[in-house]
């Protein structure tokens, strides 16, 4: 096994769990400029619509380039309400929201200042739901290529998809309008299937 490198990301995809259970060390990129349309700042959820897209704004700093480091959550809108209540409409019929919402409903009551420190709990928050208890690091400097780091900061994306025959299909809300649609955010799969969450990741 070898340490995982990661963007930070917001509920991040079931793939990039799926490469967090394959490590021995979680490594998150904290020196990268920022880079818009990813998954550092947006989820993907499956509402009665089809997939949706959850975009966490930000306030822009006066630079064009702005570091990861530095990238402020904008709370000048209520985006926690209408991100909340999109996974209540969506998930609350799945076996288990009930028992996993108090532990995401907080992301949604409490504010954090940087984009950073706000994933970074979330992502704790999802490891100790997936049971996945690995050391969280930081990059202090940035580095285009690292030897002996297995490097996806630039790969899992919403712009280049993982290959969808690796994910094993599971039970979904609104399965019987589209059918199985992979790789959502780790939300779906844990209010899906709850402690079968970290089996099913293993699997991919």
């Amino acid at each position: 096994m070898q340490p995982v490198l990661l963007s930070t990301a917001y509920f991040p995809p079931i793939a990039y769990f799926a490469k967090i259970v394959q490590s021995n060390r979680i490594i998150i990129e904290a020196e990268e400029n920022y880079h818009k349309q990813t998954y550092r700042n947006r989820c993907i959820i499956l509402g009665a619509n089809g997939p949706l897209n959850l975009v966490l704004p930000i306030l822009h700093g006066p630079e064009k380039k702005q570091k990861i480091r530095q990238v402020i959550i904008d709370y000048n809108n209520n985006w926690q309400q209408i991100h909340s209540r999109a996974l209540e409409s969506a998930y609350r019929n799945s076996p288990y929201y009930d028992y996993y919402i108090d532990d995401i409903n907080p992301f949604f009551q409490n504010q954090y200042k940087s984009l950073i420190e706000f994933n970074t709990q979330i992502l704790k928050t999802c490891c100790t739901i997936l049971k996945i208890a690995l050391p969280i690091e930081f990059t202090s400097v940035f580095e285009k290529s690292i030897p002996d780091i297995s490097d996806y900061r630039y790969s899992i994306t919403p712009k280049n998809e993982e290959n969808n025959s690796f994910f094993k299909p599971y039970r979904q809300v609104f399965d019987d309008k589209f059918g199985f649609t992979p790789n959502l955010s780790i939300l779906d799969l844990v209010f899906a299937v709850g402690p079968e969450s970290h089996d099913i990741i293993k699997g991919i």
